[in-house]
């Protein structure tokens, strides 16, 4: 395709060899065509093959120069519709392109030549001149077979000879040699090696003018995976530094968090190491000469950061202040982990298939830039920000696994213990890496670059039932208290990073103690038909209580039997997953049938609040949402004001109090008397290099608020509980509710993403519904402030790994499953922020940025950036006196005159207008269809539904006459029972 300078029609180059011309204004074809028979001339009568170049004469726009495949090129007069001149080359054009002055062009070819041509007067062209610019000539006098290049630009020059810059044309017997771009400027040619394949390549110019001299000052060079591009100015020609990264196919993203109103020192420090980081050297010192667009007038005045997380283990900052997205800086995880080796192909389901660096959760607390990560394989890494440089090791904490049943879970952590004393290391723990595959933290020194610098690793082990693959479904750091918490699909972990010790790894069933809502019983674990006879035989209490060998030899033995057996109760309990997938299913009529199960923690927050009913005193808590609908109070005791934090240890336990909703709960935060959001204790960053006080916030505070006209029995805090069905605003510590609504009744779907979101008059709860809707309530009396369609869930499928339930028998069961598990990718790339902001990921490479707030809305026309800069036509070239004489200067071609309507109507068949409303009808009836047999299969639930009603009261009423025949029979029996067999 050819699309001239200054001008609204294309030229479009075909398979079969025509050319066709569209108006690219409104996408409508020219009657005007160059048939190919036409354009190759009557002598030749074999087909060309199909159109692989099109270019204009700089100094006569009338003449086209059009190439076929099989190396023929037409010089074609678009006034008098005939051809000019021919051109016979080697067979496998690839580009040519024209010199300045419109006398000459270069052709390239599949087999490494150029070609250049002249230009005469007459219909007769001259052969033209063909080199082998890589080719050396062989021992037999023969020239080395070359590759194919691809393209070549060719750039006169006003002060020395052109530039003749292509790509490709290397030798082909000379394996390892890397894709290359080709600069020869008079007698000096440069081989400019690239890291991956070229793509294209633009020469850049001040002259917009084809028929003046071009002077060259770079080259724009679209790599496989990059941009970069040449200075021509500088000898050597080397790159220019790129302002931001390139990453063209950049790993897909798996987790975003949101922050807006962040420490106007956040963006300037990230900024600061991504730039130190990033600084190369043998870099040109000329600017980046792309400076098109213009920036909007107005620009917010808090600081908006947003962190990605990609599958490959990169994180990366954003600054999103404005209206447009820019990288301050990347990080990736695998540095800090020994080199990853998958399992081989033939262990299908292993964790091989799916990749271990993917990041599924980020906390970061902007006030101290401590962040905290967690990958697919279970680990969480710690990472506290540096400007400068360092050297240091990686602490370690291995987090034991968990387990249902007490006596298990002791015995096996006893087995593990008398193994790792016995020899001196934990051979069990190193047996577990090595089957399931967990990733291995590099030791010894590692060089940190300023950053984020991992500070602690968690090192997942193996629980008794073999189920190392806990997926983590929450993460929280607090820096004020010095833990980092994170739940999974079996319990909760708190994590002393200071002291680098474990202090709470409890299932759920023990969180809740004696106050479980559930009657869980311990099972046994089922035994497999893969056991032998003797294994078969023997109880589940037996195999976790083996004779204690003490001798080393029977140490390895009996290290692989504790393996052998937490294999063995792994796959018992396989199927706890798909009874957990069923719990959490959105139709209570499926939970009610099935017992509880795994309760996974979905939500975690560290606050300094009443923890237990009528009890004023503050304590500092974790407040721990479940999968079930449940809110769990944790008291955190620290150390009396001047002991040591160091060496003290803490207290964690339950407070024993408990809340309960519907669905799972999304989030938990607090409000003062007066509304607004406390955030929870924090301290400010503190620079290694400089001494500097900490300063903590102190959370909420103990003395009486101003205003609490709406509290009552000395309560001083509001807390608001989140969940996918409900909200609930209660008041501490009495406990009172204030106020509750429902966001979804169970025929409209759930929440999938909630956020409690502060605005400029106060909080609100703002709520994304499966149903495509966001919904509003304020805070704290939950009244509905906006109810609106915003994003149907179906453009966000591609999201999801699994396809839809096509029979409409099942549907009603599986998709309650599907959309459980799909939602969850979903809810993990869609934020909401302060002010009414939010980001969510709307395609796979695109994220977009929405508001619910008027007043940026009011101010988002001067926001908006131009993409383009406005500049003014430079005046054409102006032609000498001579050459205006002679007509040697630049003819100009009214395009509008032969190609508009003048030119006739255009062939019906060639191509088709495709609108926005060329398939409306179909897709009319095809919504129609749908939106039938959604009513259809809506009705016949309806239909079942009073079946069922029906058939319980007919089963009622058979129960209540069976009871009535039972006593009437009992009567009957007690009446005839004594009696003799004369008085019958």
């Amino acid at each position: 395709m050819l699309l001239p300078f200054v001008s609204k029609w294309l030229y479009v180059g075909t398979e079969k060899g025509n050319v066709h011309i569209v108006n690219v204004d409104t996408f409508h074809l020219s009657a005007y065509v160059i048939h190919w028979n036409k354009a190759i001339g009557v002598t030749r009568s074999t087909h060309p093959g199909a159109v692989v170049h099109l270019s204009d004469c700089p100094t006569d726009s009338s003449k086209l120069l059009v190439g076929f495949e099989n190396g023929l090129l037409s010089l074609w007069d678009l006034r008098t519709k005939t051809v000019d001149s021919h051109f016979t080359g080697s067979d496998g054009l690839r580009s040519a392109c024209w010199l300045s002055d419109g006398k000459q062009f270069v052709s390239s070819y599949a087999d490494g030549s150029l070609t250049t041509w002249s230009i005469k007067n007459s219909s007769r062209s001259l052969p033209g001149s063909t080199v082998f610019p890589h080719a050396k000539i062989k021992t037999d006098g023969k020239l080395e077979p070359c590759k194919s290049i691809l393209k070549v630009e060719w750039m006169s020059c006003s002060s020395g000879e052109p530039y003749l810059v292509f790509s490709g044309g290397l030798p082909q017997d000379r394996p390892g040699r890397s894709p290359c771009l080709t600069v020869i400027n008079g007698r000096n040619t440069t081989v400019l090696e690239m890291e991956h394949n070229v793509v294209d390549f633009i020469t850049l110019t001040d002259a917009p003018w084809a028929s003046e001299f071009q002077d060259p000052h770079s080259i724009i060079v679209l790599l496989q995976n990059d941009l970069i591009i040449v200075d021509l100015l500088t000898p050597g020609f080397p790159c220019l530094e790129n302002p931001y990264p390139m990453d063209l196919h950049t790993s897909r993203i798996t987790c975003i968090e949101y922050f807006v109103s962040a420490p106007s020192d956040l963006i300037p420090a990230l900024y600061s190491v991504g730039g130190v980081s990033n600084k190369r050297t043998g870099f040109s010192e000329r600017g980046w000469p792309i400076t098109g667009g213009k920036e909007g007038t107005l620009v917010p005045p808090y600081c908006e950061v947003l962190v990605t997380g990609h599958e490959d283990g990169t994180i990366k900052f954003w600054d999103t202040s404005s209206v447009t997205l820019q990288v301050l800086y990347k990080m990736k995880i695998t540095k800090n982990f020994e080199k990853w080796k998958s399992k081989s192909s033939t262990d299908s389901g292993s964790a091989g298939d799916i990749e271990p660096f993917a990041v599924t959760h980020v906390a970061l607390c902007s006030e101290s830039k401590m962040l905290a990560v967690a990958i697919t394989s279970n680990n969480v890494i710690l990472c506290k920000f540096r400007k400068v440089e360092t050297t240091g090791d990686l602490n370690v904490i291995e987090v034991p696994g968990v387990c249902d049943s007490p006596d298990i879970g002791s015995s096996f952590q006893s087995d593990f213990d008398l193994v790792k004393k016995q020899n001196g290391k934990s051979q069990l723990e190193e047996n577990h890496c090595k089957q399931a595959g967990f990733l291995r933290p590099k030791t010894g020194p590692v060089r940190k670059t300023p950053g984020y610098q991992a500070e602690v690793i968690t090192l997942p082990t193996s629980s008794v039932d073999g189920e190392n693959r806990r997926a983590l479904t929450s993460l929280a750091i607090n820096i004020a208290y010095g833990l980092l918490a994170y739940g999974h699909e079996r319990g909760l972990v708190v994590i002393d990073f200071i002291q680098r010790t474990v202090l709470l790894n409890m299932t759920t069933s023990e969180l809740y103690s004696s106050i479980d809502p559930y009657n869980r019983l311990p099972r046994s674990p089922k035994r497999t038909n893969e056991l032998s006879g003797d294994e078969k035989c023997r109880s589940p209490t037996f195999d976790y209580a083996p004779s204690r060998q003490t001798g080393q030899g029977n140490t390895d033995s009996y290290a692989s039997s504790v393996i052998k057996r937490a294999e063995t109760i792994r796959r018992s309990r396989s199927q706890d997953k798909f009874d957990s997938a069923l719990l959490r299913s959105r139709s209570s009529s499926i939970s009610s049938l099935d017992g509880p199960g795994l309760e996974a923690i979905t939500s975690i927050t560290f606050a300094d609040t009443c923890a237990r009913k009528q009890d004023p005193s503050i304590n500092s808590t974790v407040w721990v949402g479940t999968a079930q609908g449940s809110v769990l109070a944790v008291v955190i005791n620290f150390p009396a004001p001047g002991e040591p934090r160091l060496t003290h240890p803490l207290m964690v336990s339950p407070s024993g109090t408990i809340f309960r909703l519907k669905g799972s709960i999304h989030s938990v935060a607090f409000l003062d008397a007066s509304g607004s959001l406390v955030p929870p204790p924090w301290e400010s960053w503190k620079d290694d290099g400089k001494s500097r006080t900490p300063t903590r916030n102190p959370g909420i505070s103990q003395s009486s608020p101003s205003q609490s006209q709406d509290f009552s029995n000395g309560d001083s805090t509001y807390c608001v509980l989140v969940s996918e069905k409900q909200a609930r605003v209660l008041a501490l510590p009495s406990h009172t509710c204030i106020s509750r609504a429902t966001f979804c009744s169970i025929e409209q779907g759930f929440v999938i993403r909630s956020d409690i979101v502060p605005f400029k008059d106060g909080c609100a709860i703002a709520a994304f519904a499966s149903t495509g809707r966001i919904v509003v309530h304020s805070l704290p009396l939950l009244r509905p402030l906006l109810d609106v369609e915003f994003l149907p869930l179906g453009d966000l499928r591609f999201q999801t790994s699994r396809t839809s339930v096509i029979d409409p028998i099942v549907s009603i069961w599986a998709q309650q499953m599907i959309v459980n598990e799909d939602t969850e990718q979903i809810a993990r790339t869609f934020r909401f922020g302060d002010q009414g902001h939010g980001v969510f990921l709307c395609s796979p490479s695109e994220i977009e940025k929405f508001t619910l707030s008027s007043e940026l809305t009011s101010n988002l026309p001067e926001m908006l950036c131009d993409l383009y800069s406005q500049r003014e036509m430079p005046e054409p070239p102006k032609e000498g006196f001579l050459k205006g004489l002679f007509g040697g200067g630049v003819r100009n071609l009214d395009r509008e005159e032969l190609f508009g309507e003048a030119s006739g109507k255009p062939y019906r068949g060639v191509a088709r207008h495709v609108g926005p409303s060329a398939n409306i009808d179909a897709l009319n009836s095809r919504a129609t269809g749908i939106a039938a047999e959604v009513a259809k299969t809506r009705q016949n639930l309806l239909e079942r539904g009073d079946k069922l009603g029906l058939l319980e009261e007919k089963t009622e009423m058979m129960r209540s006459e069976a009871e009535a025949f039972g006593n009437a029979a009992h009567q009957l029996m007690v009446k005839y029972r004594d009696r003799k067999w004369y008085q019958l």
